[in-house]
């Protein structure tokens, strides 16, 4: 049972850390962009909101980093009575769809037939 919260906690803070590292650089990009703006047009700003962003990047980051640390140390307990062939099931059908549909949504098609014409 401690296997699995551990797997489950790992997934959380890997999802949740990598979500709110990419959230932040997108909302930090946007803001710099308009305070350069400002700054290029005679504007006087302070930059400092810069560090408190970097920190939350950066803690965001490890976060991610940590959960997949977690996910990788609970793995081997995980699948420890397992025989190889429901490894090879379980890998077939579980990690190959995934993949395949995290492939398509990033890619915009099919890994079979290319991307999407325009």
């Amino acid at each position: 049972m401690t296997r699995w919260l551990i797997l489950l906690v790992g997934l959380l803070l890997a999802f949740a850390g990598s979500a709110g590292a990419a959230a932040l650089v997108t909302t930090a990009r946007r803001a710099i962009a308009e305070a350069i703006s400002r700054r290029l047009r005679g504007g006087v700003e302070s930059l400092a909101w810069l560090t408190t962003t970097e920190r939350e990047v950066v803690a965001s980051s490890a976060a991610a980093s940590f959960g997949v640390a977690l996910v990788g140390a609970a793995i081997p307990g995980v699948f420890d009575g397992v025989s190889l062939l429901e490894l090879a099931l379980l890998i077939l059908f579980l990690v190959v769809p995934q993949h395949c549909s995290a492939a398509i949504s990033c890619h915009g098609g099919s890994p079979c037939r290319g991307p999407r014409a325009p």
